[in-house]
């Protein structure tokens, strides 16, 4: 097969001469420089890892191998390729025939400027470890990716935009190191005479586009922002984690190159499984594996090549995927050059990011397309035909660059990037077994200690049977104790001791309805948590924000309840919607307020003052628009929501309604309703009274998104919009659209 057999992929089009060249080298060879620090690089990536590769040819007949054993009529199942119909055969061959020569505790959220005002940073799964987000702030400006732009907006009471930026592409998270942004997202495919393009290379539809990009900006001078250079990639950005200056940015890739063909009738599956033996056979190691193209500021190529080179790929002791997952470690306060990728050949789904490692992990069905460990393989868990094992891989960070170092797996499957922890060089994983997306009556949850061994993550210790018939909603974990929330009818609150990872143990659990989705450390002892409140039955009734007393481990208590009717709060899904404001101890959540027959919602912001013993409404922010128009239940047309309304004691509502009208939405502020305190130590939140009459709104009500705090103003984003609130009351001070 030829270097030119899919035209229309820029990264293949480079050709396999191109690889060979900077990748596949001998054994003794530098690897993609002459750099003896590149070499040393690759030679200790190789040592820590689990199975490396001298050289590409060694690689390329692995790949071979274990595709000719796992291939099908179909192609490679669980790998989202979409096959050919059997005509697609001979155009491959007439195109082969043309190409022949060819610790996780309580998160800080303030931080100071250079001028001393204090500001907030995103919630993070581990302190110390930033992420990207969709807003970032000096404390002077915010950094705002909105409507496919870079919007830079002074952080002033009344806010405005000082400089924006067109970005080729659909932004999606962005890091900040001083003056240089580091944005990802999806690249914008133009078209030409010739078929579709990116820079000055072809590129393949956007529908088809399976490539993600990393935009270098600098905002030194924040009114006129520059793109200095551009890092496509093949494969989607999953994480970015930041680590100091360096941004690890986890990149998902499936092959990219494997042209398979499907039967189209009777008899012709086994010309359809030789034909896909062929494509293997013929196979290059671009089809396999991603690779990268930089760029300038204006689309012009500088370098293009592997991702990773042929040394730093490594492979599980069994196999796992033929997607791969590479770690790119970007140093964001230099010049964006070409990537130090380390690659596994492994899928990945949650991330876990701690000062010295990196874990991905898996959840794979034991009657996958992705095989079970072999009978007697190393650390291999004990699974029943329907149980789902995790895989986790760990990179061990070594100065900009990483390191694949460690492969384990526990049973059960994760509930998101919290369900992992380190402390102390142990890994602990919180898991539930059965199905990841409910629960049946043998369903239960565990957590799991593990350490390295040698290339292995090893299982040191285990409490489990926590929930049975019931799977996580919750987990966090604090210093030495893990917290995990189950729910099927009840909610148990369970408080795991860790302080001997080898003797894992259950302190003290708490039943009550309702769940907690999220759970927040809001001081020593203290936990906040955000999710649903529920009847006996477990039929889901609104939100529920709570405060927990874990003083005592083994008897935790819930402190406070505050209960929302028809709402539902972002953060049980979203936590960078979380923003915990320690020095006034303000929680700001982005919320949906509907109506009780959850025929209307609209995308808000709830400002709640969290007591030793009280939760109280500070307001709730309410997104608006400059074609809003508002009338009362007798039609009577009254003044317009003002920009970033907001409901306060005294006067107060639920935005809980929106519905379709014509072209526009409807949106009705109802009363929120205040809950009795049970019985025992829980004490009711506090909500404010309601207007007799509240408006009716029409109009298009962009959500909000994000939230920020600046000195004392509360920004909050939507994308058409930044509207800015005293902090002391989250009453109205501006507005400025995002255009």
């Amino acid at each position: 097969m030829g270097p030119f057999r899919h035209p229309a992929r820029f990264l293949v089009a480079l050709g396999c001469l191109s690889l060979l060249g900077s990748a596949c080298r001998n054994a003794g060879d530098d690897i993609g420089s002459s750099d003896d620090s590149d070499a040393g690089n690759a030679r200790f990536a190789l040592a820590a890892s689990l199975r490396g590769f001298d050289a590409c040819d060694d690689l390329l007949a692995h790949l071979k191998k274990v595709g000719v054993e796992r291939v099908t009529p179909y192609g490679l199942e669980g790998l989202g390729v979409y096959p050919q119909p059997m005509m697609a055969e001979a155009a491959r061959a007439a195109d082969a025939s043309v190409n022949a020569g060819a610790d996780t505790g309580a998160v800080p959220t303030a931080t100071s400027a250079g001028s001393g005002t204090a500001y907030s940073t995103t919630n993070t799964v581990e302190a110390g470890i930033d992420e990207g987000d969709l807003v970032k702030t000096d404390g002077t400006h915010l950094f705002v990716l909105a409507g496919g732009r870079l919007h830079i907006v002074a952080a002033g009471p009344t806010p405005k935009v000082v400089g924006s930026l067109d970005l080729p592409g659909a932004a999606t998270q962005l890091v900040r190191v001083g003056t240089t942004l580091l944005i990802a997202g999806q690249p914008q495919a133009t078209t030409n005479d010739d078929g579709p393009t990116l820079g000055d290379q072809p590129a393949v539809q956007p529908w088809y586009d399976n490539r993600s990009v990393l935009w270098q900006v600098d905002v030194a001078d924040p009114a006129a922002p520059v793109l200095q250079r551009q890092l496509v990639v093949e494969g989607s950005v999953l994480s970015i984690r930041m680590t100091g200056d360096v941004a690890r940015v986890v990149v998902r890739t499936t092959p990219p190159g494997l042209d398979f063909v499907a039967p189209t009738g009777p008899g012709s599956e086994a010309r359809a499984l030789r034909t896909n033996k062929e494509v293997i056979a013929d196979s290059a190691l671009e089809d396999w594996l991603g690779r990268f193209r930089l760029l300038d500021g204006d689309g012009q190529t500088v370098d293009d090549g592997p991702m990773a080179d042929c040394r730093s790929v490594s492979v599980p002791p069994t196999f796992h995927s033929f997607t791969s997952t590479t770690l790119l470690s970007v140093n964001v306060a230099e010049r964006l050059g070409a990537p130090n990728g380390v690659t596994i050949l492994a899928d990945s789904q949650q991330v876990y990011a701690s000062p010295a490692n990196l874990y991905v992990a898996i959840g794979v069905w034991q009657d996958s397309a992705s095989p079970a460990p072999e009978a007697g393989a190393p650390n291999a868990p004990e699974r029943s035909p329907t149980e789902v094992t995790t895989s986790i891989h760990r990179f061990t960070f070594d100065g900009d660059r990483a390191a694949y170092t460690a492969t384990g797996s526990v049973g059960g499957s994760l509930m998101n990037d919290f369900s992992m922890s380190e402390r102390d060089g142990i890994l602990r994983v919180a898991t539930t077994t059965g199905a990841p997306w409910g629960w049946t009556d043998e369903s239960s949850s565990s957590v799991t200690t593990l350490e390295a061994s040698g290339n292995e993550l090893v299982t040191v210790g285990k409490v489990g049977d926590l929930g049975r018939g019931e799977r996580i909603y919750g987990v966090r974990f604090v210093g030495t104790n893990a917290y995990l929330v189950t729910f099927r009818q009840t909610d148990p609150l369970y408080v795991v001791d860790l302080r001997d990872p080898k003797a894992p143990a259950v302190s003290g659990a708490l039943k009550m309805n309702g769940y907690s989705g999220y759970l927040h450390p809001i001081g020593e002892d203290r936990l906040l948590g955000v999710g649903r409140d529920a009847e006996d039955t477990g039929r889901t009734t609104g939100a529920l924000v709570a405060t927990f007393d874990v003083s005592d481990p083994t008897r935790p208590t819930r402190t406070v309840v505050y209960t929302l009717p028809a709402a539902w709060l972002n953060t049980e899904w979203d936590h960078q919607s979380f923003l915990w404001w320690e020095p006034e101890a303000l929680a700001l959540m982005t919320a949906t307020f509907g109506s009780p027959d959850g025929a209307m919602a609209i995308g808000g912001v709830l400002g709640l003052d969290i007591g030793k013993t009280s939760i109280t409404e500070r307001g709730r922010i309410l997104p608006s628009g400059p074609d809003v128009t508002c009338a009362n239940p007798s039609g009577v047309i009254v003044p317009t929501i003002p920009p970033g309304a907001v409901s306060s004691a005294g006067s107060s509502g639920t935005a809980s309604s929106a519905r379709a009208v014509g072209s526009a939405v409807a949106v009705a502020v109802a009363p929120a309703i205040a809950t009795p305190a049970p019985a025992g130590p829980e004490t009711a939140g506090t909500k404010p009274a309601i207007d007799a009459l509240p408006p009716v709104c029409r109009g298009y009500v962009p959500p909000i998104t994000r939230t920020v705090v600046v000195g004392d103003t509360v920004f909050s984003v939507s994308d058409t919009a930044v509207q800015a609130n005293t902090l002391r009351t989250l009453a109205d001070t501006g507005r400025v659209e995002l255009r």
